[in-house]
């Protein structure tokens, strides 16, 4: 009786315990992503021109965006904002519920959203993903832009009559020229996982708590129960008392 109530209480206990933590749940979206040297490539014919060449100032091959850099831009508040006006949230909402990560050597961002019950997780990661490709393609354009501006600015710098700057020349028009018509785009979607449920589960604490509340009812079924005390007083033997001689045989005797 003993092992069997602690176990309904440990049971009832585990299960009172995820009381107020509420079911989420939570979807993935992952974007495919073009390397930021990709889209501000000079273009094969620039390159080929340094080849064997000397020329002044070339492009120097921009270093890919970092994970940092990209999360930024996924949590920035314009992106979070826009994201938000679709599925209801606000930007504190959704920059709370969302987890960035990217596989190692890999071009592809994963975008995790996990969200109450009353939101939608997929809808969320959905429009998330789509603002951060805006904002994206926005901060690789302004890039993209500097760099057209300074090359511009070389080229007019240049004689353009000293064959000593031919090959400069030559170089800086190809790479204007193909910085200012090819854009690659900055990513796409590639896969959105289903929704499914995380969270609280009422059955494994229940299970915990009713397994702890038999250890508890086994080791106090078997501690020893401890044993009274003798009482000395009670248990000390009086010595026994004289035998007593009748009166006539004590006169016999003295006679």
């Amino acid at each position: 009786a003993v092992v069997a109530g602690t176990a309904a209480l440990g049971g009832l206990l585990g299960a009172a315990a995820t009381v107020g933590h509420a079911q989420q749940r939570t979807s993935t979206v992952t974007v495919a992503l073009t390397p930021s040297p990709t889209y501000l490539d000079v273009g094969e014919f620039a390159r080929e021109v340094t080849i064997g060449a000397l020329v002044d100032q070339p492009v120097v091959q921009p270093v890919a965006a970092t994970i940092d850099t990209e999360a930024a831009l996924v949590r920035s508040q314009r992106a979070l904002t826009r994201a938000g006006e679709q599925v209801g949230m606000t930007p504190s909402e959704l920059r709370d519920d969302i987890s960035v990560s990217a596989p190692p050597l890999s071009t592809v961002l994963e975008l995790t959203l996990t969200t109450s019950a009353a939101h939608d997780p997929r809808a969320a990661a959905r429009a998330v993903a789509e603002e951060y490709l805006t904002a994206r393609r926005t901060y690789l354009e302004d890039r993209r832009t500097t760099l057209v501006a300074r090359l511009q600015e070389r080229l007019a710098a240049i004689d353009a009559t000293d064959p000593a700057w031919a090959t400069t020349r030559t170089y800086l028009r190809a790479a204007i020229d193909y910085l200012t018509t090819h854009r690659p785009e900055a990513g796409s979607l590639i896969r959105l996982t289903p929704v499914r449920a995380v969270g609280a589960d009422r059955g494994v604490p229940a299970t915990s708590g009713i397994a702890l509340g038999l250890l508890a009812g086994l080791i106090v079924v078997r501690l020893p129960r401890r044993r009274r005390p003798r009482d000395k007083t009670r248990n000390t033997e009086e010595p026994a008392p004289a035998p007593r001689v009748p009166a006539e045989e004590v006169l016999v005797h003295a006679g």
